[in-house]
């Protein structure tokens, strides 16, 4: 914050090199008073419009949608770990990590969805399907506290979320 914009009131906090290593709470504080706490949390921002938005309710199972075929190996994962995977099919099998799952009779079918069981935060993301390592499918799924508001401000990218009242976000 500049001490111009201060004079004028405005106690906007501005952060430039915005990296993962910058996710935390802030909080403005005048006088040892809390004015206002933000949570700063960062999302890929994928070019593909193919990209799909699915939002769940916390603790509660959610299905990642991808109807394509594949003939040979499917992989899951969430892109801010992509080597880490969470299901995978082939003409043979299914494995897939807790609290993932994929069916190998729908994956036959062309139906590569990926289920997740008792969906919490640490769930929140954006989710790849690969076929051969060819990205298939792009999901953005979201984990609400549905009796909580939230204040989410997107610029430049980046998504600010300020949690208005009740529940963990």
């Amino acid at each position: 914050m500049s001490h111009d914009q201060y004079l004028k009131g405005d106690l906007s906090l501005t952060i430039t090199g915005v990296d993962y290593a910058k996710r935390t709470s802030y909080t403005c504080e005048c006088d040892g008073t809390d004015l206002c706490d933000v949570r700063l949390q960062l999302e890929y921002v994928h070019p593909r419009v193919s990209q799909s938005v699915t939002e769940v309710k916390r603790n509660e199972t959610v299905t990642l949608p991808c109807s394509q075929t594949c003939s040979g190996l499917v992989k899951w994962t969430v892109n801010h770990k992509p080597h880490d995977i969470l299901a995978q099919c082939d003409q043979i099998s299914c494995q897939s990590k807790e609290r993932f799952h994929m069916s190998h009779d729908q994956y036959l079918k062309g139906d590569l969805s990926l289920t997740i069981t008792d969906a919490d935060y640490t769930k929140k993301g954006w989710y790849n399907c690969k076929c051969n390592g060819t990205i298939l499918c792009d999901q953005t799924l979201r984990v609400h506290d549905f009796s909580s508001n939230v204040d989410v401000i997107t610029h430049h990218g980046c998504v600010l979320c300020r949690q208005l009242s009740g529940g963990v976000f």
